[in-house]
């Protein structure tokens, strides 16, 4: 993706730099995807403000529970409403991505880029491709239009997550997904139900 692309873009974020977290950008006009595996954050805020998306969805807390607790309103809706399953902000694992998804988020703000925070484990539930194998949702993204780096690789598991955190932020711009959550402790935007 250019300087003067159209996209969105989805970011699968690993906790630790050490662990590979992936991009995901959906080409506006043409629906092609283009996936990289990326480690460091520089090499990541690099990556996409080079590429300007229109917005950015990030799969990571980005804002803490009100009142300490595990969970935020969004997660339990996630959970007691959709039936999706999410991870406490008590686990250390979740508030090193906390800590870092916000790191990235106020950094790509900063730059002028729109950022939302996104559950790509729940979009595969809400669109119905829970329990499908990593091929059978590759399969499953290609059939709704998207191409490129999907169509001829086999993508690791953060790129397809990444893939749905793009599609989330394509389905939010036209309408088709929503955020769920409290605004004022943090949203997470979820597709439409299908």
């Amino acid at each position: 993706m250019g300087t003067t692309s159209r996209c969105v873009c989805g970011l699968d974020l690993a906790a630790k730099p050490k662990n590979p977290s992936a991009l995901a950008f959906i080409d506006l006009k043409t629906l092609r995807v283009s996936l990289s595996t990326l480690y460091k954050t520089p090499e990541i805020l690099s990556a996409i403000t080079l590429a300007r998306p229109v917005l950015t969805a990030i799969d990571a807390p980005l804002s803490p529970p009100k009142g300490g607790g595990g969970f935020r309103k969004a997660e339990l809706l996630l959970r007691r409403v959709y039936g999706c399953k999410t991870l406490p902000l008590t686990l250390p694992s979740m508030r090193k991505l906390h800590e870092r998804g916000v790191k990235i988020a106020r950094a790509l703000e900063k730059a002028g880029l729109r950022v939302i925070e996104v559950h790509p484990s729940s979009t595969r539930r809400l669109l119905g491709w829970a329990g499908l194998s990593d091929e059978e949702l590759r399969r499953e993204l290609v059939k709704t239009g998207l191409g490129g780096d999907l169509e001829k690789a086999k993508p690791s598991r953060h790129e397809l997550d990444a893939v749905l955190a793009a599609l989330t932020a394509l389905y939010y711009l036209f309408g088709r997904a929503a955020p769920v959550g409290d605004p004022d402790e943090g949203v997470i935007v979820i597709p439409c139900r299908r």
